[in-house]
């Protein structure tokens, strides 16, 4: 090999150095940009995942509250119902002794009634 020949392969080194270290350096640029975006993301999924667990509890603490609701409606309901079956059938024996007693006192005003004559 001649001086001119490894001139040429030692330049040819450097072409080869330099575009090497060139695409390096965009990779490099690449990866920063990617760790930038990947940091980004992953403070948005923390954001959205506790976002989720609030909501999610939200959610539980509104079904149960609808449910306790409907419970009590439903337990409200049958307390009314109990109550009104009793209250008609009290009304229905202090009707029947109202009759009885207005009977008796007919009865007796007759017989009282018929003593003054």
């Amino acid at each position: 090999m001649d001086k001119k020949e490894i001139f040429d392969s030692v330049t040819n080194m450097e072409e080869q150095i330099g575009h090497l270290y060139k695409q390096l350096g965009e990779l490099k640029e690449h990866l920063a940009e990617l760790i930038e975006e990947n940091h980004h993301l992953q403070i948005e999924n923390d954001h959205l995942r506790r976002r989720l667990d609030q909501t999610n509890f939200e959610t539980k603490l509104k079904n149960r509250h609808s449910k306790a609701s409907a419970q009590t409606k439903s337990k409200n309901k049958l307390i009314s119902e109990k109550d009104m079956t009793i209250w008609l059938a009290f009304t229905k024996r202090v009707f029947i002794f109202v009759t009885f007693i207005m009977e008796v006192c007919v009865k007796m005003e007759t017989v009282c009634f018929a003593c003054h004559f």
